[in-house]
């Protein structure tokens, strides 16, 4: 190390006390990009003491995993330094005497045995000090609000498609409700009984599907707002099931789906009634949705000792690999039509999964492509004597 850094610079005894007590990470660097000064909140930034940290090049204070993994080249001179931004403001601070102010830059450090990117904020400017110049340098770690940042910027994207594909599907929806009430309207004397039927059914199907996507997003809206309170209380999971079924029934009859249930008596579970609603709806909804022409779906309910297991199996197109990976994520370039062109915003399996989970269950998938599905959950049995809270 040389000499000269064992010779620190003395502010006054007010510089000195703004100095200790910022409140902010103060550092001051000689020309050797050497830390000759630190404040006491930078070293509780940065978990070391100031003999570790005085005379040290301002690469090894910061853990730069350059400096870690090249301790034989000078700090600040290795091949990669040129892109350190803390290196090159430092440089065009002290040569140009150029101030800098919150820069935002990066920092490839290490952490344990591991390297860890870190975003930071670093303001520099040129001091003199007993006939002698430094660099004064703050330096802010600002990676958990870049993340934040990035989220937000994520979640905005995901919001704009989300309303873009909704969109799309309730013109879609409302279209095929106006063509069909238009058609009855004009033909209403001429159509025979069988026609009369066949179309409201298939407004019925339309405007079932419209209504329980649109109750669907209201209480998933609700509870990612904090604006529902679960209400975990007995009910008598067969009859919401059989209830559910009657619901979808018509849908199905319009596709000649045959949905089965063998109906037991009584199960009692401890859940939300109206997350479980949904969940069973989207469930059967979607088995409806993703089968053929004439086929199967069966709804199964098996009691265990804490737990009861609901099962919506159909014999449908199923899933690939690529679908099954990113099942309970919303993504609307994920969604597909159904069968017969059913709509759907791609979103109903993440709620499910949400539902599911703060009701104290677990939701999985087993499908191959071209035989089918099958969808299990869980949800807690009732006991008499220990209720949750």
């Amino acid at each position: 190390m040389n000499n000269n850094n064992n010779i620190l610079p003395k502010f006054t005894n007010e510089l000195d006390a703004i100095f200790e007590n910022a409140a902010i990470l103060l550092m001051l660097v000689n020309s050797e990009g050497r830390v000759v000064k630190i404040n006491q909140t930078g070293l509780d930034i940065l978990k070391k003491t100031k003999d570790s940290i005085i005379g040290m090049p301002l690469g090894v204070v910061f853990n730069c995993i350059n400096a870690w993994n090249n301790s034989e080249v000078v700090c600040g001179y290795g091949k990669n330094c040129h892109h350190c931004s803390i290196r090159n403001l430092f440089t065009d601070t002290y040569k140009n005497g150029i101030k800098h102010y919150q820069k935002e830059g990066s920092l490839e450090i290490k952490s344990g045995l591991e390297s860890k990117k870190k975003e930071l904020l670093v303001s520099t400017s040129k001091i003199n000090v007993n006939s002698e110049n430094y660099i004064l340098i703050t330096v802010d770690d600002i990676t958990k609000l870049k993340e934040l940042e990035k989220n937000l910027i994520e979640t905005t994207k995901l919001k704009d498609k989300f309303l873009s594909v909704l969109a799309h599907d309730l013109k879609n929806s409302f279209s095929i409700l106006l063509g069909f009430s238009e058609l009855l309207y004009q033909n209403v004397r001429t159509y025979n009984i069988e026609i009369i039927r066949e179309q409201l059914g298939y407004i019925y199907e339309v405007a079932l599907q419209t209504f329980n996507l649109l109750e669907g997003i209201l209480l998933w809206s609700k509870f990612n707002n904090n604006g529902i309170i679960i209400n975990l209380k007995p009910f008598n999971l067969i009859e919401i099931c059989s209830n559910e079924i009657k619901h979808q029934i018509t849908v199905a009859r319009i596709k000649g789906i045959e949905i089965s249930f063998k109906e037991t008596k009584s199960i009692e579970v401890y859940a939300d009634e109206n997350m479980i609603k949904t969940v069973l709806r989207n469930l059967i909804s979607n088995a409806i949705k993703y089968t053929n022409q004439n086929g199967k779906i069966d709804v199964a309910v098996k009691k265990n000792t804490s737990e009861v297991l609901i099962t919506v199996s159909d014999n449908g197109i199923g899933m690939d690999e690529d679908i099954l990976s990113n099942i309970w994520q919303f993504s609307p370039e994920q969604k597909r039509l159904g069968t017969a062109g059913e709509f759907g915003t791609g979103f109903g399996l993440s709620i499910c999964k949400e539902f599911v989970e703060k009701n104290g269950g677990k939701i999985w998938v087993e499908s191959t492509y071209g035989m089918g599905s099958r969808f299990t959950f869980t949800i807690p049995l009732f006991k008499k004597n220990s209720l949750r809270n």
